[in-house]
């Protein structure tokens, strides 16, 4: 063989070996409803408290792969999983041999492999659109995402880890600005209920410092709304996994559509979690048998959830005892 091919060969096999190995993207997105000092990650809804964080759809993108995945949550428990893990313990789910891949099979044959809780069957159809990879493990289970869901414990509000949301003053409730794990310069979306529908106000997290009146807000509008949520989503999550997420929620946030076994409350003061806040409640961690890159995309919803908005007021550490 001529010597200068073998040369260019061995240079290019060296160069390949400095490449970027191929990326995996671990998307997320949820919803946590804070109140009542308590927290909770949960897939849907609440029908009886209005107090969790709801942040347990997860897709992969990418590359197919087979790997570990696992949800960690130091400061809590699980209190359900999609699929049942492996192996792990009350702040720890393990899913091992979960392979992602692109599946050919129809979706008639999808949908029969599959044992999703019941309570979850009007969101499905909006949770599968997304363009994931297709999920096994072995031949119990065949989805398009995983989930989870999980209680925080309480002294997660201690005043050094979050703004202190709500607290009581001559019985009249009133604001801290503003919403658990948010930049104090972010942007707020408020949502109101009344007996005429839903309106709602885009504004900065400091508007909610002054009063604000129906006459403040606009009409309802879901496409208003969604694309409020992709100007926060800074492209982390496909379109389809931000409308799933919002298809979910919609309904209970707005009250435009039935009611469930708790109404939910008349206002919501809506922004996007800070990831790196969001993991200081929970981690997940994919861990591939082949030497992939892995990024991780986590879009989760803080929600405070109110009878009534009434103006901020800040209040000094020494209050803090005062607020429960």
């Amino acid at each position: 063989m001529n010597p200068l091919l073998i040369l260019a060969m061995l240079l290019i096999a060296q160069g390949r070996t400095d490449r970027e190995m191929p990326r995996i993207y671990v998307h997320e997105w949820g919803v946590m409803t804070y109140g009542e000092c308590r927290l909770e990650l949960a897939a849907t809804p609440p029908t009886f408290s209005p107090s969790a964080v709801r942040a347990p759809v997860v897709y992969f993108h990418g590359p197919e792969f087979t790997g570990t995945f696992s949800v960690r949550v130091p400061g809590g428990y699980l209190t359900d999983t999609y699929p049942v893990p492996d192996s792990g313990g009350s702040g720890l789910a393990v899913w091992t041999g979960l392979r992602g891949s692109y599946d050919l099979r129809d979706e008639h044959t999808r949908r029969a492999i599959r044992d999703v809780p019941g309570e979850f069957e009007e969101y499905l159809a909006s949770w599968r659109q997304s363009g994931s990879l297709l999920l096994s493990r072995g031949n119990d289970f065949l989805d398009k995402f995983l989930y989870y869901e999980c209680v925080l414990e309480d002294s997660l509000l201690s005043p050094d880890r979050w703004i202190v949301p709500v607290q009581y003053v001559d019985g009249e409730l009133l604001l801290k600005p503003l919403v658990p794990g948010v930049s104090e310069d972010g942007e707020v979306l408020v949502l109101m209920r009344d007996g005429e529908g839903c309106r709602y106000l885009r504004c900065p997290q400091s508007r909610l410092e002054r009063r604000i009146v129906p006459d403040d807000l606009l009409p309802y509008d879901t496409e208003d709304v969604v694309r409020v949520l992709l100007d926060w989503n800074h492209e982390d999550l496909d379109l389809e996994e931000i409308v799933a997420l919002w298809k979910t929620w919609e309904d209970f946030l707005t009250g435009t559509v039935g009611s469930r076994d708790m109404p939910p409350p008349r206002f919501a003061v809506i922004a996007r979690m800070d990831p790196e806040k969001l993991d200081e409640l929970c981690s997940l961690e994919l861990t591939p048998e082949r030497d992939y890159t892995v990024e991780y995309h986590r879009f989760i919803l803080s929600v405070l959830l109110l009878d009534e908005l009434s103006a901020a007021r800040r209040t000094t550490p020494d209050e803090f005892d005062d607020l429960r």
